[in-house]
């Protein structure tokens, strides 16, 4: 660096030569302009048109396209300055982060109780980390010494053991740990000779070992592009499946924003929550043996749907064919679609060869007949009439774009044991009849659950199966029962009650489907009764909203504080949609006015004291 300053600079003289100059000697053969100045500071121009300030050390390019810039180095010292100069900026800019962190958490001023909670809920996450870190570690380490002790191993001759070829183990590359289950992937690059993959994960003798050894339930699993893993359970479930997820949890925990045909179908791994809409899937299969809670789960269904939806949304026709008892719950419930109800002059019912079902409940099998048929008249019907509206389905009907200015409820048809229909003698119709329903009146709003205990070919033939792209298996005896179902045989010997494999498309989801206990069943169903149905709608006044705003929230109209108060009375779309309609209104309370000042972003809605303007002025 020394030498190329000395010989840029020497005898106190510069000399520069351009490359345009270069360019002109080769072409032309004629000396080399050049440009001399001293350390003067003074500037000369030199015959390419370039300035030179030996002031600055720099030449600027005047003319031409060429640019050519020559500086001198920095000295030492300087070099020194600027790093010194670098270190102080970096330390203000660490110090200022460190005071803004420290006036943020601010240790000597009392915390707040929701600062309180963030730091325990913090606290034992991180304790939950190192216990998980801890186990993860102890069970990789249990579980290759039992396959060790099961001989899953490698133990080379005595004569050629040393420290370098030892005993080689099976051993894990790596470890997830979370709150219901252990993974460990077994290192398939670096297995013990002679171990196969396939023994270590779906051989149950050895599965089982491993089990005894760690003391928890322990499952295998392979795949191609995934690896070879193990699942060590650590609490109640299967694979971090629960083995109990109540309703009442389920429906707390669903999305605010659902829509209303929303059901809840349990917990998968890792407690993850699943919720369908019949809107995704117009119709449902379900099939499982007896007594692994199929019949429970139809409660959860219409304990969703009655919740969530009025007698004008969506009517239920229930085909209870076990004799009449399961659905008795439900008499007298207004969402049921009654059917060829008629009564005499004393208020009587009269049951002729045209009775259906009066109530809204179809209990003998000979019925069925008449309401599959009854239900294509009435979707041949939707059809007729969306073509005279010019709409393509029931939801584009229903947001306003028909004509008509009424409301079209969806239907939903519940059979409970399919069976007794399909191998009655009517058999073969009813199977052809269903088949059309579900295949061709889905856009009317049709949604059929068919449920059934017997999962055979004779009772779901293919022609059923295959308008039914969402299905529901609970346990069943044998591969056939499972295959019949899904497809596979993830069904079979399905355990404990309640856990079932949904199926939708090509995934195959296990979930543990939540439990609805008979009285909460029953308190539902009273109360859809005495509000008319109107479970889960707008039964609160404005006023009611407003007072207690101004008595509880200062004036704030916030969706989230008003909906955790009346969640019970009112849901959040329609606590949403009434909030809106109070934009800008007056609303007078006791004595005095006040304006619903509309939000902004983040900002809620506001209740703010109205001033009359004065006469002549406008508000």
């Amino acid at each position: 660096m020394v030498n190329t300053r000395d010989s840029l600079y020497k005898r106190g003289k510069r000399r520069v030569i351009t490359d345009a100059a270069r360019s002109a000697q080769a072409r032309n053969k004629e000396p080399v302009a050049e440009a001399y100045k001293d350390r003067s500071g003074q500037a000369t121009r030199d015959a390419e048109g370039y300035n030179v300030d030996l002031a600055h050390f720099q030449e600027v390019a005047q003319e031409g396209p060429l640019t050519k810039t020559i500086s001198r180095m920095p000295t030492k010292a300087q070099r020194r300055l600027r790093a010194t100069a670098a270190a102080i900026d970096k330390s203000i800019i660490f110090i200022s982060r460190l005071a803004y962190t420290v006036w943020e958490l601010r240790p000597w001023r009392e915390k707040t109780p929701q600062e309180i909670e963030r730091d325990e809920e913090m606290k034992r996450r991180q304790k939950m980390r190192r216990i998980l870190r801890k186990e993860g570690a102890e069970y990789a380490r249990r579980a290759s010494n039992a396959y060790h002790r099961m001989g899953l191993s490698y133990i080379p001759p005595l004569h050629q053991r040393s420290l370098i070829n030892g005993v080689k183990k099976v051993r894990f590359s790596n470890i997830v740990a979370e709150r219901n289950a252990i993974w460990l992937q077994i290192d398939t690059m670096k297995l013990p000779p002679g171990v196969d993959i396939l023994s270590l994960v779906e051989d149950k003798r050895n599965l089982t070992n491993v089990s005894a050894s760690l003391r928890h339930q322990v499952q295998g699993a392979y795949d191609v592009e995934k690896g070879a893993w193990l699942c060590i359970e650590r609490g109640a479930g299967v694979r971090g499946i629960p083995q109990e997820v109540t309703y009442n949890k389920a429906m707390k925990l669903k999305p605010k924003n659902a829509h209303g045909l929303t059901i809840p179908l349990g917990e998968t791994v890792n407690s993850k929550r699943i919720y369908r809409t019949l809107k995704d899937f117009p119709h449902l299969l379900v099939g499982g043996a007896t007594g692994q809670g199929k019949t429970s789960y139809l409660n959860v269904i219409l304990a969703a749907i009655i919740e969530n939806n009025t007698p004008a949304d969506i009517g239920i026709v229930l085909v209870d064919l076990k004799g009449g008892i399961e659905f008795e719950i439900y008499r007298g419930l207004p969402h049921l679609w009654k059917i060829g109800a008629r009564y005499d002059a004393d208020g009587n019912e009269i049951e002729d060869e045209n009775t259906i079902a009066p109530e809204g409940i179809v209990g003998r099998s000979d019925r069925v007949i008449k309401l599959l048929e009854r239900l294509k008249e009435e979707g041949e019907r939707r059809l007729k009439f969306f073509k005279k509206e010019k709409v393509t389905s029931i939801d584009e009907y229903n947001a306003g774009r028909g004509r008509a200015k009424t409301k079209m409820q969806r239907i939903m048809i519940v059979f409970d044991e399919w069976a007794r229909v399909s191998l009655g003698p009517n058999g073969k119709q009813a199977n052809l009849l269903l088949s059309d329903i579900t295949a061709t009146y889905r856009a009317v709003g049709f949604h059929v659950i068919l449920a059934t205990q017997t999962p055979t070919v004779q009772v779901v033939s293919r022609l059923i199966k295959t308008n039914f792209n969402a299905r529901l298996a609970f346990g069943v005896p044998d591969i056939t029962g499972s295959i019949v179902i899904l497809d596979n045989k993830m069904a079979t010997n399905l355990s404990p009650v309640g856990r079932a494999i949904f199926k939708m498309g090509i995934d195959n989801i296990e979930t543990q489907v939540p439990y609805l206990k008979p009285g909460e069943l029953r308190r539902i169903i009273a109360k859809a009764k005495a509000d008319g149905g109107m479970a889960g709608e707008d039964h609160i006044t404005t006023m009611e909203l407003v007072k207690y705003s101004l008595d509880n929230l200062d004036g704030s109209l916030s969706v989230q504080s008003l909906y955790d108060q009346f969640n019970s009375r009112i849901g959040w779309n329609s606590l949403t949609e009434k909030l809106k309609t109070l934009d800008d209104a007056i609303i007078p309370i006791a004595g005095r006015e006040y304006i619903v000042a509309p939000g902004a972003g983040s900002t809620p809605r506001r209740l703010v004291p109205y001033r009359q303007p004065p006469p002549g002025k406008s508000p």
